[in-house]
């Protein structure tokens, strides 16, 4: 099972970063940026984002929040 297909990480193409296995967006969460995370979490803007647990679109949502709030 460790060497599952949807355990595993791609790279993402804009920047390097990793896209989870499971993910069926194209770019990581960063590179889709914090509105197509807060879209995703109430009304999916994309087909990708309802194929996600509504956990890890909080959590994208979160992270954005934590992060890049203005002071």
């Amino acid at each position: 099972m460790a060497n599952s297909p949807v355990l595993e990480h791609r790279p993402c193409p804009t920047c390097n970063g990793l896209i989870a296995g499971a993910d069926p967006h194209r770019l990581c969460f960063e590179c889709l940026g914090p509105e197509h995370a807060g879209d995703g979490l109430q009304y999916p803007s994309c087909n990708a984002c309802p194929m996600l647990p509504q956990l890890s679109r909080r959590h994208r949502m979160e992270h954005f929040q934590a992060f890049y709030v203005s002071p």
